[in-house]
Formats: C-alpha cells, sequence, structure tokens
C-alpha cells in the first residue's frame, strides 16, 4: 500500500500513507494530513501551521469482501495572516459524516439494484447510515426541480398504518413521476407544495383529484386558474351508489310480486353494457 494507490483506489489526496493493519474481516489504512492542505479556509493564505490533532475514522469502499477503514490523523489549522483557527475539510471527505466521498458513492451505486437493507448488509453498515446517504442523494437530485414542462398533476393519498396514518402524493401524469410526497391528506399539509407550484409551474392546466375537500380547497386557494378534474373512479363510484340507493327506495315500495322480479339485478344494474352478457342482455331488457 502507499499514498499513490490510496488515491488512485479511493480518490485520497492531500495525505501521508502510513500503515496497514487488518482486524478480522477489516483493512484498516492509517494514513495522516500532508502539508499539501494547509490553506487558510477563511482568507485563502498559505502561512499556516498545525496547531493540534485529532484522529478519525472513515468508511471506504470494500476491497474484494472485505470492508475498508481510513484511520486519519487530522490537524488543526492555524493562519498566520487573519489569525484563524479551524478543522481542514479534505475534498474526499462528505462534510462530517463517517464515510468518504467513494464510499457515497459506492452506496449509490449498489442502490440501483438492491435495497437499502441489502447494501448495508453487504458494506456491513447500518441501516441508517445507507438511508441517510440515499436521502442526502434524493434531496440534492429533486429540490431544485424544474416544473415548466409540467401541465397535468394528480395527486392522490395512500394508507401506511392500517389506515390510521396518510400521506400523499404529487405525480406529473404525462411522466408517471412522482414530484413530491408529503405526510397528511389535510389542507395544511398539501398547500405548501401547493404554493411552490403557483410560482413555478407556470404551464399547469389541470390536477386530477379525488373528492377531498381538503384537496379543492388548497388547489382553489393556490392555484385559482388551473381546472379541476375529478378521477373515474370516483365518479363511477357515486354514480353507482345513487343507483344502488334507488334501487333500494323502488324495491321498498314494490309489492311481494314486484319485490320478486327486482331481486338480483344489482350487480346487473351496476355493470357497463360492454360487459353485458347476452343473457345478461336478455334480463336487462326484461327488467
Amino acid at each position: 500500500m502507499s499514498t499513490s494507490l490510496l488515491y488512485h483506489a479511493f480518490r485520497i489526496c492531500n495525505v501521508k500513507y502510513r500503515s496497514t493493519r487488518y482486524i478480522g474481516n477489516t483493512f484498516i489504512f492509517k494514513a495522516e494530513m500532508s502539508n499539501a492542505a494547509k490553506t487558510c479556509s477563511f482568507c485563502h493564505g498559505s502561512r499556516v501551521i498545525f496547531k493540534g490533532k485529532k484522529t478519525r475514522f472513515m468508511h471506504l469502499p470494500p476491497l474484494g469482501r472485505k470492508r475498508s477503514v481510513l484511520e486519519l490523523v487530522m490537524h488543526r489549522l492555524l493562519c498566520k495572516d487573519c489569525g484563524f483557527l479551524f478543522w481542514p475539510k479534505l475534498q474526499f471527505m462528505d462534510g462530517n459524516r463517517r464515510y468518504t466521498r467513494s464510499f457515497a458513492l459506492t452506496v449509490l451505486d449498489l442502490l440501483q439494484f438492491a435495497t437499502i437493507k441489502a447494501v448495508a448488509d453487504y458494506l456491513h453498515v447500518g441501516w441508517d447510515m445507507i438511508k441517510k446517504n440515499h436521502k442526502i442523494k434524493l434531496s440534492r437530485l429533486y429540490n431544485k426541480q424544474n416544473f415548466s414542462s409540467l401541465t397535468h398533476l394528480g395527486i392522490d393519498e395512500f394508507s401506511t398504518q392500517n389506515g390510521h396514518k396518510y400521506m400523499t402524493i404529487f405525480v406529473g401524469l404525462h411522466t408517471g413521476r412522482i414530484l413530491h410526497a408529503t405526510e397528511g391528506r389535510s389542507y395544511e399539509a398539501v398547500s405548501p407544495f401547493l404554493k411552490k407550484l403557483a410560482r413555478r409551474a407556470e404551464n399547469l392546466q389541470a390536477v386530477a383529484v379525488d373528492m377531498s375537500r381538503s384537496y379543492v380547497k388548497a388547489i382553489e386557494e393556490h392555484l385559482p386558474h388551473v381546472d379541476i378534474v375529478f378521477d373515474h373512479y370516483h365518479i363511477s363510484a357515486l354514480a353507482n351508489k345513487a343507483i344502488d340507493e334507488l334501487r333500494k327506495e323502488l324495491q321498498a315500495d314494490l309489492d311481494y310480486q314486484g319485490k320478486r322480479y327486482l331481486k338480483g339485478s344489482r350487480f346487473l344494474l351496476l355493470y357497463n353494457y360492454s360487459n353485458l352478457t347476452e343473457n345478461n342482455n336478455v334480463i336487462f331488457k326484461r327488467h
């Protein structure tokens, strides 16, 4: 192992390789921050000296089937020009996280064809670390979405816990892509994203929703120029309910013979014409 190999294998730069040790199923590569990183992050001056140190451990991509860890000796820096005292952020570090950028990229590559749990098990790390890495990537991708081409939007909710908790999703109907998701299905839950669309989705023409009063109220308030379209399922459900209630009212007013005649017609009345069989048509015309 050498400083050059650390760079080419893991893209680790501005360090000096010190040693390698093996513990169980893990490679531990020890390195120390080099003088190449001695630049003031405030005034960008080069008259910087070491002023204290600490050791950090960071996950690296695996080598073969073994875990890899970087044991890095970090130096705190003091700028002689401006007096700024700071811990440097090296290029391969991903903020203050316990893994390097190369590890984060490996996680994202694996998540393209494996679940979060499977990736965590393969890399021998916690599920929460993989989940946070994935969320960071998603927030960077979708935080600044371009809604200029969005013309038709769909809003729907689904149950997350035995029908007691809900999430609302916003879908671009032409692409099928989920644009946003939020907990709850109330007016307060959906309003923030609709406000954003009011500013950024200038070509939005229509929103397809169920007949939720909270959705309709939020759309009418924040997107008054947009058409509201109720989906076919809920329209059909209301029509079927009205037909069924009318059948019940008629049946209640009929005599015994009339009730026998109308009995068994419920589902026949709710069929689509295209789904009626020849026998159904005979019965339907008789009624």
